[in-house]
């Protein structure tokens, strides 16, 4: 199988920061995750309604300001601009693990019609946050655990369009277990009868959506036909403990 393309350029040491939280975790009770209507935080309700934690925009810059400078970080150039953790001023999703133990947040920037997006953990139990090991230049969206809430995968929007790309991030291991992008898959269509002889096209927008885990380790989402304009093909994505992965396209 092709090996995946990733969509990201850099990547983020794993750290932790510990955290001031609103309330511990109410045994038994579902938690909801909601971005906060200016995106400057996201805040984690119990069942009844009650504030679990809240984590901000402040939060995230003093852990910038206080630990990034003593990582080996390269910044982020972009159009000639200069980018450090602090630049990152959005909270644009966040989800609750199956377990109700730690929430997936996303914390981005935007600049020169590229939004870039560093992808954190906050444990609940631990009192502490962590960050997946590679950034992504793009918005997640559609984030979806697998059953057990190890592994997490989600769509890729950009300023080109939504489902540009989908990404699987191993929430233990907090590294990038599969990152998928529009030439992954015209590569798997190679030869396929999906295709009906066609040559693939130069420009084409894939649009990944509605990522389903099929169970733990299987993974199934949706993309638009690159050269039969309406028409959508289902993929099945096998993942290996080892880090290795299966695209297989499902035959309609």
């Amino acid at each position: 199988m092709p090996r995946y393309r990733l969509l990201t350029l850099t990547a983020l040491i794993l750290t932790v920061l510990t955290l001031a939280f609103a309330a511990s975790p109410t045994e038994g009770h579902e938690l909801h995750a909601r971005v906060t209507s200016d995106w400057k935080a996201v805040q984690v309700r119990d069942a009844n309604g009650e504030l679990v934690t809240r984590f901000t925009i402040r939060k995230w810059r003093r852990w910038a300001q206080e630990n990034f400078a003593a990582l080996p970080f390269t910044p982020i150039e972009v159009a000639g601009q200069e980018l450090g953790a602090e630049r990152f001023d959005i909270i644009s999703a966040a989800s609750v693990s199956p377990d109700g133990e730690r929430v997936i947040v996303a914390v981005n920037t935007y600049v020169v019609a590229t939004t870039i997006t560093v992808v954190g953990l906050l444990d609940l139990e631990e009192r502490s946050f962590r960050v997946v090991d590679e950034l992504v230049w793009g918005d997640p969206a559609e984030i979806t655990w697998e059953p057990n809430g190890r592994l997490v995968a989600y769509t890729v929007g950009t300023a080109r369009a939504n489902g540009d790309g989908l990404r699987v991030d191993d929430t233990h291991g907090h590294s990038v277990v599969a990152s998928l992008d529009g030439e992954a898959l015209l590569t798997e269509l190679q030869g396929s009868k999906l295709l009906g002889g066609d040559a693939p096209p130069e420009f084409w927008i894939p649009q990944m959506r509605n990522p389903e885990w099929l169970d733990a380790s299987t993974l199934s989402f949706a993309s638009n036909h690159p050269t039969d304009e309406g028409e959508i093909i289902q993929w099945i994505l096998r993942l290996e403990n080892d880090g290795a992965g299966e695209l297989v396209v499902v035959d309609s």
